[in-house]
């Protein structure tokens, strides 16, 4: 299984050290005048003991909509869904001619971005450091491919294998889901009652601030109670437009931040009194 790199239990003050000698290194870039169309991603790390990221979609007309908010804590600092605020107004002002700040109507969310490129660098939220990207959102006549699947049949001995490979020069999140219980309401009998997965990969990950997010064995059970996915993820399936999974299925879901590489999702029985069944994995790039 990929093993996203983490940082230990360092105080905020002393990461965000780290993260802002790191952007030093490299040469400062303009600012924006203007954020719209963009896709804003940060991974934040709040305190020695917490960490967050959210997703959100900067509109043209000055409207955003948000695909993903989480947060993890020491000492994993994995990110588990949270249900995502609703949906509002931004503004984003140029302050100097390397910095802006963005804030998030409705909501506590503003951020004082750094830029080390045009479309990265690092985050100050207020209470914590880290590290901010930008993205384009795809349009569907010009974007790369967004998802794949692959229906098969899983046993004792028999495991279904997707292979896909994350292209260009930055990490990726994407949408990992394998589905079986869900698939009876499209007439696909014999299904795989409790599937589940692991995706595996030779890419090693050292970047800093790269927290995995968590793997939902049943997609609707988060580890940690206080967390429940449902809500995120069913924002996220209707952002990526995949279909509803069924309320309390065993469906197997994972969010995952790739870097440029190749990857495999296997799909296998826990054991040989898992008889196994029909099975569909697919996976989708977020924007």
């Amino acid at each position: 299984m990929t093993r996203p790199f983490h940082l230990p239990s360092f105080p905020s003050v002393v990461l965000g050290a780290i993260v802002f000698l790191g952007l030093q290194t490299a040469a400062w870039a303009d600012a924006p005048v203007s954020l719209a169309g963009k896709v804003y991603h940060d991974v934040l790390m709040p305190s020695s003991q917490t960490s967050s990221a959210i997703i959100v979609r900067l509109n043209a007309d000055g409207s955003y909509n948000w695909i993903k908010q989480a947060q993890g804590s020491a000492p994993s600092y994995i990110l588990y869904l949270l249900t995502p605020p609703p949906d509002g107004t931004y503004s984003y002002l140029r302050t100097s001619a390397t910095t802006g700040v963005l804030s998030l109507s409705g909501t506590t969310t503003s951020r004082t971005l750094i830029f080390a490129t045009a479309t990265n660098g690092g985050v100050d939220s207020g209470v914590g450091y880290g590290t901010f990207e930008l993205t384009d959102n795809p349009e569907s006549s010009t974007a790369p491919l967004l998802n794949c699947s692959m229906l098969g049949r899983v046993g004792p001995g028999q495991s279904l294998t997707a292979g896909f490979i994350v292209s260009g020069t930055i990490k990726r999140e994407f949408l990992i889901r394998v589905v079986g219980p869900s698939l009876t309401r499209f007439g696909v009998s014999g299904v795989w009652a409790d599937p589940d997965f692991n995706t595996y990969t030779t890419v090693a990950d050292t970047s800093p601030f790269s927290f995995p997010n968590g793997h939902y064995g049943d997609w609707s059970v988060a580890p940690d109670p206080s967390l429940p996915p449902v809500a995120g993820l069913a924002k996220i399936f209707a952002t990526v437009g995949a279909f509803p999974l069924d309320p309390g299925s065993k469906d197997a879901v994972q969010l995952i931040k790739l870097s440029p590489g190749a990857y495999t999702v296997v799909a296998t029985t826990k054991n040989s009194a898992d008889p196994g069944g029909a099975v569909l994995i697919e996976i989708y790039a977020l924007p």
